[in-house]
């Protein structure tokens, strides 16, 4: 699923699973943990989905106590009255996308940032960042998010013509009892 998703997941994926793993086909708990397509004849076209803790195992997501700094919106209280906020060694989805980097495909410069946070961390410098961090760090052209919507646009609009027909997206997450 992340060899699907795009991104940051993507690109973390693709140090272990071969790209042909993508067309192997959904594994059989995709009703589980998948989402579908259902078409204008009734069917179900189902793919696997990622979830937001998968997502933040991929991305090295943490939550850590953080006593500095009261009431940013990125803190959560934890129940006990400790300040706690998300750190993480690559950005969340919610941090990637609208950045200057996500253009709707992995380009040259995305590949160049990941391959200069690798050398970073492979000589020593072990820092995880928030997602504010995270944002702050990833703007680079203004204009990206505009871009990525149109291309994600037009890209739907293409699918839905001439590969989807009919089918409507629903992404559901069902629970092993059903």
């Amino acid at each position: 699923a992340a060899l699907k998703h795009g991104g940051v997941p993507w690109r973390l994926a693709m140090e272990e699973a071969p790209e042909d793993f993508v067309t192997s086909g959904p594994s059989s708990r995709v009703t589980e943990v998948g989402g579908f397509y259902k078409t204008e004849d009734g069917d179900d076209l189902w793919d696997e989905m990622l979830s937001d803790d998968q997502m933040d195992v991929i991305c090295g997501v943490y939550k850590v106590e953080r006593a500095e700094d009261v009431g940013k919106s990125e803190r959560r209280g934890d129940g006990c009255g400790r300040l706690t906020e998300h750190v993480s060694w690559f950005p969340k989805d919610a941090s990637w996308k609208g950045s200057g980097l996500d253009v709707g495909f992995w380009s040259a410069d995305a590949e160049s940032w990941y391959q200069r946070r690798v050398a970073k961390y492979l000589g020593g410098e072990f820092k995880c960042e928030n997602q504010t961090e995270w944002k702050k760090s990833l703007k680079l052209w203004r204009e990206a998010p505009k871009v990525t919507d149109t291309l994600e646009q037009l890209s739907r609009a293409f699918l839905e013509r001439h590969v989807l027909g009919g089918c409507k997206f629903i992404k559901t997450y069902s629970t092993p009892d059903g």
